[in-house]
């Protein structure tokens, strides 16, 4: 990895070099077996921010087959015994409280 300061190469080959270098990553990748922690994956979530600047984290669990769309708060109230976050599913009544 370059950095801006050591950065002397041509920019297009240097691009075009990082998707050759992809695409062999890619290929080798789906041609191994799946790493315990993909085998143990459950779900992602993504960083979402609300317009009054809180933040939370959106995605999907999978749980016996079906998948569940999660949103998860920071507990701004939590004192040592309780989470520090709460994870919620998401239902059409809820979608529009985000």
């Amino acid at each position: 990895m370059h950095s801006q300061e050591g950065f002397t190469g041509n920019l297009n080959h240097n691009i075009n070099h990082c998707h050759i270098m992809q695409e062999e990553t890619s290929s080798n990748y789906s041609k191994k077996k799946p790493s315990k922690w993909n085998q143990n994956k459950m779900g992602a979530f993504w960083t979402k921010k609300k317009s009054n600047g809180n933040t939370f984290l959106s995605g999907n669990i999978v749980v016996d087959g079906k998948t569940i769309p999660i949103c998860i708060f920071k507990n701004d109230f939590s004192d040592g015994k309780t989470p520090h976050f709460q994870a919620f599913r998401v239902t059409d009544q809820t979608k529009n409280d985000l």
